[in-house]
């Protein structure tokens, strides 16, 4: 029911995570301080209330990664 999003981030600072679905439309938008190291975004199945493959962008300090997810 729940997943979690593990960021490694070098220093303290604001850490975005936006989530969308395959047509680009924003699903989610949470945002985390982090402290150096691992830190957690934690999505519940509330959160979300679709099935299928989403994209989801984390962002930290100007750096950005996009992956997929499937939510079955």
């Amino acid at each position: 029911d729940k997943t979690m999003i593990k960021v490694h981030t070098p220093s303290s600072g604001r850490s975005e995570l936006k989530m969308y679905d395959i047509t680009g439309k924003l699903l989610l938008h949470k945002s985390l301080d982090c402290e150096p190291g691992w830190n957690d975004f934690l999505i519940g199945k509330d959160d979300l209330n679709v099935k299928g493959m989403i994209y989801y962008e984390v962002e930290f300090s100007g750096n950005r990664a996009i992956k997929k997810m499937l939510i079955l």
